[in-house]
């Protein structure tokens, strides 16, 4: 990599003899890393109840109006900021 770019050049030939990553190791730990996220993230459904909730899935098309009434849920975000949940209000 040069400059955070990436496959943007090719590794000049003399310095390809000697290229060699270890691309087990490097996968390894980005499994750990990523095991390590989904267990943090898993422990937060959790400790919240959400894994107790019962999921419905609708098949339709969300472009146009559904099944599911104006003011029925609410959104809420994990600790990543990233997923939204949404949770059906009583």
């Amino acid at each position: 990599m040069r400059g955070g770019e990436f496959k943007l050049f090719r590794i000049l030939p003399e310095k390809l003899k000697n290229y060699n990553p270890n691309v087990l190791a490097t996968f390894l730990q980005k499994a750990e890393r990523n095991l390590k996220a989904f267990r943090d993230y898993f422990t937060e459904l959790s400790d919240k109840k959400y894994l107790d909730v019962p999921v419905h899935i609708l098949d339709e098309d969300t472009r146009f109006k559904t099944s599911v009434p104006d003011e029925s849920v609410e959104v809420e975000r994990t600790m990543w900021n990233e997923l939204i949940v949404i949770v059906e209000k009583n």
